[in-house]
């Protein structure tokens, strides 16, 4: 035990003391032991920046934090998705005091522990964090440990990747889309099987008049890679434990298919012409607008109750079909997590505030949500009903409402507003997780530090040539695919397969 846990053991005896010798049930320590014990913890982390009662419900959840930390103090610093990786390589490399900050999906997990950003977490998590352990399965565990030790802590971990197919109900039902959805979620890849069943329903919307924009490629990117796990640029695995064998997943029968397939719905004129020209995010906004303006079928996550969101958001009839048997749970670590940089003046109280925000509810819905009646109304057990904001999470301009996915345990503590039945989904949510298919990878420690600059070299060279590959509108896609492989090769794609591979073949081996 260190010099400071005993001057705090002291000075609890002596708080004892007085209070048995007094007969009241409290007695205020001492000043010397308050001050033994105040520390101030700084959090850097993703949210909606600092909004107008932030302060105000900050200071009020420290207050209450006295409660079950005596002394211990949290400050604050939120930062949008698109500023907060570089407010953090920014933190660390200036070693600045950080003792709670997110993880995200931005942010690479292998490259953070290389450059030495990541606390280990095993010792202090027995000590100070049983609550996250009981309360975080052991395969999401896995996925955020690395060569033994754990580095992050996952806030949420049953999501489900399964594509879900989206297609206007009244020309779904006339093309027997619901059966056929079927035969697509058997299906183990991305076959031409798979295209042929799609195609009926596309060349059924063209001979109605209704095909709109026609598709964007990116429904193409969700059926090819089916299947398949990444494990890095351009090098994967197959999700069914077959094998442990990668490939190069470019020189596979299912990319090979999809760039003929692309070519071939091209010229039908089932994919639109302008794709090359415009920016994703526009492609998107056509989606699900009313037949004969936008793309009569896109694809996004799959979940039961989409069908019922989708026609709502519309305002016509849209059913969602899920792409593939049960939801699948990957080796890579998950996209949203908490972690105690190695710059934390405190490690032990920043893991007990964490454990905290697993295990008690009221401090969890304090920090996310705020103060009832002011910022949120009619909590249940799973419900709630904001103020100044819809959904799940408040934006700059709302008073308050934090990113509940990023605070603490958002798997079980989620609250969800009228119109969601937050009872079901979480029942959902777990269901998800014991049907779920595993990577076979769970728990591979996965080093790619020797491998960047061939990595940045593969991912130069997607972004150089995959769009135009699958955008169908190429003269000879077949000479120009040949060039691709030739440019992956020459960027390094073997030398990473087989480093992952000697890697792979050695893991299982121990």
């Amino acid at each position: 035990m260190n010099l400071r846990k005993l001057i705090a053991l002291f000075a609890t005896l002596i708080v004892m003391t007085g209070t048995m010798m007094s007969g009241t049930a409290f007695a205020a320590p001492t000043d010397e032991a308050a001050q033994a014990e105040e520390v101030t913890l700084k959090w850097l982390g993703i949210g909606p920046g600092i909004q107008r009662d932030a302060e105000e419900v900050w200071a009020l959840w420290n207050e209450e934090l006295q409660s079950h930390l005596p002394g211990v103090t949290v400050e604050f610093e939120l930062h949008p998705p698109y500023e907060y990786a570089d407010r953090f390589k920014l933190a660390m490399a200036a070693n600045e005091q950080i003792d709670v900050a997110n993880r995200m999906w931005m942010m690479n997990f292998f490259q953070e522990i290389d450059r030495g950003a990541l606390m280990p977490l095993n010792d202090l998590l027995e000590e100070y964090g049983q609550g996250v352990l009981d309360a975080v399965p052991q395969f999401a565990i896995d996925t955020v440990t690395f060569d033994g030790n754990i580095y992050n802590i996952p806030t949420s971990w049953a999501a489900d990747w399964r594509p879900g197919f989206r297609f206007h109900q009244e020309l779904a039902d006339k093309t027997g889309m619901e059966e056929k959805s079927r035969s697509i979620a058997d299906s183990e890849l991305g076959t031409q099987e798979v295209y042929d069943l799609l195609e009926t329903y596309l060349k059924q919307a063209q001979e109605d008049g209704v095909l709109g924009t026609g598709i964007s490629p990116t429904l193409l990117s969700w059926v090819w890679g089916k299947g398949y796990e990444g494990v890095a640029r351009g090098v994967s695995i197959r999700q069914d434990g077959s094998d442990f064998e990668l490939v190069n997943i470019y020189e596979t029968d299912s990319f090979r298919t999809v760039i003929e397939v692309a070519a071939d719905w091209f010229a039908k004129g089932y994919i639109r012409k302008d794709y090359l020209g415009t920016d994703i995010q526009e492609l998107r906004k056509d989606d699900g607008k009313p037949l004969g303006e936008g793309a009569v079928v896109w694809v996004h996550l799959y979940d039961p109750t989409k069908s019922e969101e989708e026609t709502a958001r519309y305002g016509i009839p849209i059913v969602v079909y899920s792409g593939a048997r049960q939801a699948f749970v990957g080796h890579n670590p998950g996209p949203n997590n908490l972690a105690i940089p190695t710059t934390a003046k405190h490690p032990e109280q920043a893991m007990q505030v964490i454990n905290l925000l697993f295990t008690e509810p009221e401090v969890y819905f304090r920090l996310t949500y705020g103060i009832e009646d002011k910022h949120y109304q009619n909590r249940t057990e799973h419900d709630f009903e904001p103020i100044g904001y819809t959904g799940i999470q408040g934006s700059e301009d709302s008073p308050y409402g934090l990113y509940p996915w990023a605070v603490g345990n958002f798997q079980d503590l989620i609250l969800w507003p009228p119109g969601t039945d937050g009872k079901a989904w979480k029942e959902r949510q777990y269901a998800i997780t014991a049907d779920a298919r595993t990577s076979p990878l769970v728990g591979f420690p996965k080093d790619v530090s020797g491998l960047t600059t061939e990595i940045a070299q593969i991912q130069a060279v997607e972004r150089e040539m995959v769009d135009s590959l699958l955008s169908g509108a190429l003269p000879d896609w077949e000479a120009t695919y040949e060039t691709f492989i030739e440019k992956l090769h020459a960027a390094g794609v073997d030398r990473v397969r087989e480093a992952l591979q000697s890697q792979i073949d050695a893991w299982r081996a121990s």
